[in-house]
């Protein structure tokens, strides 16, 4: 039997393929889920993961809905400004947060005032 050129590309070409496959799945949903699951077992409560949009939808949507009312010299800023997490320290008292420096993930946490 003779291997020919054509089916060792495509051999190497699959494997390729679902390397990376593998590769992205564990990056965007099993990473994530797993530090859910840690964070929960530790007793914070949160917003369910959503894979690559997150919680931008309904944090664009509060940002314009605070923006869109009127606000007094007296008034507290903080939730006009940041509104998404102003609620979730409202609601839940701790907010973690995610975000990208570089090309490292940095998670920090700030915990409500007693």
């Amino acid at each position: 039997m003779e291997i020919s050129v054509a089916l060792v590309t495509v051999s190497v070409a699959i494997v390729l393929v679902s390397s990376w496959t593998w590769r992205t799945l564990k990056l965007v949903w099993f990473r994530p889920k797993m530090l859910e699951s840690y964070l929960r077992r530790q007793g914070l409560s949160g917003t369910p993961y959503t894979p690559l949009i997150g919680d931008l939808k309904r944090n664009f949507s509060m940002t314009m809905d605070a923006r869109s009312k009127p606000i007094k010299l007296t008034d507290d800023i903080s939730p006009r400004v940041m509104p998404f997490p102003f609620e979730m320290l409202k609601n839940q008292g701790i907010y973690v947060k995610c975000c990208i420096v570089g090309l490292f993930v940095v998670e920090y946490m700030i915990k409500k005032r007693s």
